[in-house]
This record gives C-alpha cells, sequence and structure tokens, in this order.
C-alpha cells in the first residue's frame, strides 16, 4: 500500500511539472526555405505604407516610382498593401535620403547599407513553422517598421527599384538573406527588380 501511495505521489509530480512547462506552438508545414537565417516573420494586421524623401537628393515623382513598384511586385505576389498620405496612419514608413541625412535618422544604417529596415515595433514570437525536419521560428511585426534607402551617386532607377523591392521584403517578414544572386531577397545590390518563385514562395506560404 506504501509503494502504491509513492508511486501515485511521483506520477502526480511529474504531471505537475509537466504542467507549468511552456511549449512552442508548432504553427504547421512549410514547404519552402531559402534564407540563410531560421527566422521568418509577418504582420496579423493590414499593412499600411507611407513614404518620402527626407532631402532633395532623389525626386519625390521617382522615389514614388520606386516605393510603387515594391508594393506592386508584393501585392502580385500575394501581400498585398495600402499606401497612405499621413505618417501617422502608417506601420511601414519607408524614407529616402543621402547616407548622412539617413544616418541621423537611424543611428544603426551602415555607410556600406544601401538600404535597411529597422522593426522599431515589437516581435512577438508565436510559434515554430516545420520545415522538413527543423523548426523555423516565427513572429508577429507589430508598428512600426522603418525603411531607409540610401541615395548613392549613380545608382540606377532599377537599382533603387531593386533595393526598395529588397527592403519591402523585409518589412513584410522576409528575415535574412537568398544565397541566389537571381533574386531581390540576394544580400548583394543589383539590378534584378522583379521577384522570383524562391523570393515569393518563401514569405507568402506563411501568410
Amino acid at each position: 500500500m506504501k509503494k502504491t501511495l509513492l508511486l501515485l505521489a511521483v506520477c502526480m509530480g511529474i504531471v505537475s511539472s509537466s504542467a507549468g512547462i511552456a511549449y512552442a506552438a508548432t504553427l504547421g508545414k512549410i514547404s519552402y526555405w531559402y534564407s540563410d537565417k531560421d527566422i521568418i516573420s509577418r504582420w496579423s494586421t493590414k499593412r499600411y505604407v507611407w513614404a518620402g524623401m527626407m532631402d532633395k537628393s532623389i525626386t519625390t515623382s521617382a522615389f514614388a516610382s520606386y516605393v510603387s513598384h515594391a508594393m506592386s511586385q508584393w501585392r502580385t505576389a500575394g501581400i498585398s498593401s495600402d499606401g497612405v498620405d499621413e505618417k501617422s496612419d502608417a506601420n511601414i514608413n519607408i524614407y529616402g535620403g543621402t547616407y548622412n541625412t539617413l544616418k541621423a535618422m537611424e543611428p544603426s544604417l551602415s555607410s556600406s547599407n544601401t538600404g535597411l529596415t529597422v522593426y522599431d515595433g515589437t516581435l512577438t514570437y508565436e510559434g515554430d513553422w516545420q520545415y522538413g525536419t527543423s523548426l523555423k521560428k516565427s513572429y508577429k511585426i507589430g508598428s512600426p517598421v522603418n525603411v531607409y534607402i540610401v541615395q548613392i551617386d549613380g545608382k540606377t532607377s532599377n537599382g533603387y527599384k531593386k533595393t526598395t523591392t529588397h527592403e519591402f521584403g523585409h518589412a513584410l517578414g522576409w528575415r535574412g538573406h537568398s544565397s541566389n544572386s537571381n533574386d531581390v531577397m540576394y544580400g548583394t545590390a543589383s539590378e534584378v527588380t522583379t521577384l522570383t518563385s524562391r523570393d515569393k514562395n518563401h514569405l507568402v506560404q506563411i501568410y
């Protein structure tokens, strides 16, 4: 009888201890992974985008065309966003300017950056996606996300479109970079302006 009671007490202790452990949620299985990082993020709310030049280094109309291109590329992929006129209505802000202008706004900007995306809101861990036998951590994005597009002398329109589309991908949750130089989400500047199936499939699958 004493042995039975002791065994029961031990079993109850195991159950009680297990109840206090917080297990990560498994969000489901994903079919694609093209990032060099094991994390990915997404918005649970609608994306509202404000964009503006912080100086006169790029014309307002040209900058607007780069942002429009980026939004259109990701909208066609399956992740839509709306532009807004008032910055107070936005949860994604896209700033253009010279390195010095943007550096004064965002100290983490490096002289080697052609663009930078900063998650200035909350990133809330929501669980793991299963990709094959590995797990990829997933985070919900909170407002605001700030994107910086650096003016560089001699840079072409396609170069700016690539940078803006690339950084907007980060703003939507594409973390890390692709290792394929044909992808917009490749980590080095180029003039690739159209999202590839790799760019799209990697992120769209979690929305």
